[in-house]
């Protein structure tokens, strides 16, 4: 009796425990998440603007996708109009992408993923290193999550510090090359 007590109690404790366990990167996501959410949902009217950041977004560019500046007044609603867009974007485009998804590689299905941050919304994103830090380790959660354990351990190419979670430069330059090769792997 005094067993199964304590291992109930145990138990409780651990999984309590388990619950004050704070992951950095999921609390940045979500973070900026809202924030974007939140910008989204208070953006109303404005749809011929709306349709241009869509446009945008929706547009397949030769070389790289060029700069999108939205200029105006503080205040004005123009963080709000981006997520609008991009939302309309992630609403209407990204669906039809999903549906039609084909396969680069034998191994893993081609599809989008999409990464939001707000600057100065968070320590995390208040300074380019740390912001670019943080993009890195979405990113590398989001693509080894899609990947068995035996992808992981009998393909060599995710043997490479590109692919392992604990791993990022620490300096500017270091971190900048290292986020095109995590954009090039997956």
């Amino acid at each position: 009796m005094t067993d199964s007590i304590s291992e109930l109690l145990e138990n409780s404790l651990q999984r309590v425990s388990d619950r004050l366990t704070i992951d950095a990167v999921r609390e940045e996501i979500l973070l900026h998440s809202r924030i974007f959410s939140d910008s989204a949902n208070s953006f109303t009217g404005k749809t011929r603007l709306v349709n241009k950041v869509l446009a945008f977004f929706l547009r397949r560019y030769r070389y790289g996708i060029p700069p999108f500046l939205v200029n105006g007044p503080l205040g004005n609603a123009s963080t709000n109009l981006l997520c609008k867009g991009f939302q309309k974007f992630l609403d209407d485009a990204v669906p039809l992408v999903f549906a039609n998804r084909i396969s680069l590689t034998s191994d893993s299905p081609s599809f989008p993923i999409s990464i939001v941050r707000f600057v100065g919304a968070s320590p995390d994103s208040s300074n380019t290193v740390t912001l670019l830090k943080s993009i890195c380790r979405q990113i590398k959660r989001a693509f080894t999550a899609l990947l068995t354990p035996s992808q992981l351990t009998e393909n060599p190419i995710y043997s490479s510090p590109v692919h392992d979670p604990d791993y990022l430069p620490g300096d500017f330059s270091s971190l900048s090359t290292y986020f095109l090769d995590l954009l090039a792997h997956y």
